[in-house]
This record gives structure tokens, sequence and C-alpha cells, in this order.
């Protein structure tokens, strides 16, 4: 059965099949909806947050989204964790040069863990 598209991507999905729409909604919307995210997120008001969460809850009850999508705040955080794991294990990257050196400091306290063992610049 072929379904009419009502996301405003017609051209990606006039005849595809409905479970089609739960694999195009997170790779094309939910792409464009964390681009960049670790650049505005921490300027984001909780109303812009909940309008976002609106939009993707709005877009489940259409059936466009996979039952196993994270929240938007989730979305962004791996976002984030993954571009700062890429950054860190890429020597080519082209952000490589911005990570401080390695800390020569003793690393064996238990106070809390560390995300990372870089020196931080004073």
């Amino acid at each position: 059965m072929y379904i009419v598209c009502t996301c405003g991507l017609s051209f990606l999905c006039y005849h595809l099949r409905s479970n089609s729409h739960q694999t195009i909604y997170p790779s094309v919307v939910i792409a464009k909806l964390t681009y960049a995210s670790s650049a505005w997120l921490g300027f984001a008001s909780a109303y812009d947050l909940q309008r976002l969460e609106a939009f993707i809850r709005r877009s489940d009850r259409s059936g466009f989204v996979p039952a196993n999508l994270p929240t938007f705040v989730d979305l962004c955080q791996n976002a984030d964790e993954n571009l700062f794991a890429a950054i860190t294990s890429d020597f080519y990257h082209v952000l490589h040069h911005l990570i401080p050196p390695q800390s020569q400091g003793s690393q064996h306290y238990n106070v809390h863990q560390r995300s990372h063992s870089f020196a931080l610049p004073s």
C-alpha cells in the first residue's frame, strides 16, 4: 500500500511504503534539526526545546518516527559525544589541532570520572 507524504519532502517519499518513512525521518529531518547543535543548544531556551520536542511528537503521531528514537536533547548530546570522539581519535581531523595536549598530571584521583585526559588551558 502506498501513502501520500505530508512531511514536505514529497520528492523523497511520494511512493514509499509506510515503514520507509521511519528510515528517512532520522536521516533527513533529525539530521537537519541536530545540525550544529553543539553550537546553538546552549543558547536555546526551554520553550525552544519544548517546541522541538512537540514537533517530534507530532511526527510520531503521523508514523514517521521510529519506535526507539531518544529525546531531542539526548540526540544532541550523542552528536556532541560522537564529534568529540572523532576529533580526539583522528589525528587528521580538521579540529584535532585545537585539542590541548594530554595532561601530565596524575589522573588517579577518585573524585569523579573525567571524560577526557587533556590539560585545560589556563
